[in-house]
């Protein structure tokens, strides 16, 4: 009797630990334990859901409203997976736009891995070229798979689920890729959403000029938060509640640069680092936007 109880007790014990095991990997894959996106359907009354992803030292943004989705630059190749992974995570097998604001690599290295794994209906991009390997793997992509690509002009809209998405920059092609990076508004509702790929002084300077409408309740911050753009005239106009900047941890050029900060920290405007809380993710009703983030960020 005591051999029998000895070996229910083995069994036991191992039962225990099958569990735990269980438990563990239950956690490990469960995305929002993780932090990630999840597969659940935004909140009811979000009539815009934006993530803007962590991909380290680079750009990528998720755009869902109405069934549509959009994804407005890819990260640098690195980060691939994770981006897949976010998609994934989401629940996007399709993308209706993809938009490929310049064509640097840290903006277009992962998106070859999304046209290979994800269907997309259309491409927009600048008027602009680059003699780099990224640049030829991504049209690579787009030609494998036979996306259709179209140039926007300043003034062009179109619709995006319940959004309307106006195209507001380039105006004139010039030299360095940064300052022919496409410039999106896309307002939904009352709300409004500036996207400003890497645009520099010059191209900002350029926008300013323009007399268009620039107002957002958020901005994501230009060139990861570089010194060479996001003035204050530019602040002053765009007058927005929160700046996103995507950055990767304790990246070689020093983004975001602490006269940017200041910047925003001397006019209220909230500031958000996906090196500090990793993906960061807004939604708007069309009246106002709530924001949640993948972790608290670190004093």
């Amino acid at each position: 009797m005591a051999e029998n109880g000895k070996g229910r007790r083995r069994a036991l014990g191992g039962f225990a630990i099958f569990l735990l095991i269980l438990i563990i990997l239950a956690i490990c894959c469960d995305p929002e334990i993780r932090g990630l996106p999840s597969r659940r359907e935004p909140a009811a009354d979000a009539a815009l859901t934006v993530y803007f992803l962590d991909v380290g030292q680079g750009d990528a943004a998720l755009l869902l409203s109405g069934g549509e989705s959009m994804l407005i630059d890819g990260g640098p190749r690195d980060s691939s997976e994770t981006l897949l992974t976010d998609l994934e995570s989401c629940g996007v097998t399709r993308l209706d736009y993809l938009i490929a604001t310049h064509p640097h690599e840290d903006h277009i290295g992962g998106l070859p891995a999304v046209l290979e794994q994800v269907t997309v209906e259309e491409c927009r991009m600048p008027d602009d070229t680059a003699d780099t390997v990224a640049f030829e793997r991504f049209l690579t992509a787009l030609e494998e798979q036979d996306v259709s690509v179209d140039v926007p002009v300043p003034g062009d809209s179109f619709s995006f689920g319940s959004c309307t998405v106006t195209v507001l920059a380039p105006l004139s092609a010039a030299e360095e890729h940064n300052n022919n990076s496409i410039v999106l508004r896309i307002t939904c509702g009352k709300t409004a959403f500036l996207f400003t790929g890497d645009m520099e002084d010059a191209e900002e300077g350029e926008l300013l000029r323009s007399g268009a409408e620039c107002s957002a309740n958020v901005l994501k911050v230009a060139h990861h938060g570089s010194q060479y753009t996001t003035s204050i005239d530019f602040l002053q106009t765009v007058r927005p509640e929160i700046a996103v900047i995507s950055c990767g941890t304790d990246n070689d050029y020093g983004h975001p640069h602490s006269a940017l900060l200041r910047r925003l920290d001397d006019l209220g405007i909230t500031a958000y680092r996906t090196d500090q809380c990793g993906t960061i993710t807004i939604t708007s009703d069309g009246k106002e936007v709530t924001i949640t983030t993948e972790r608290e960020a670190q004093p």
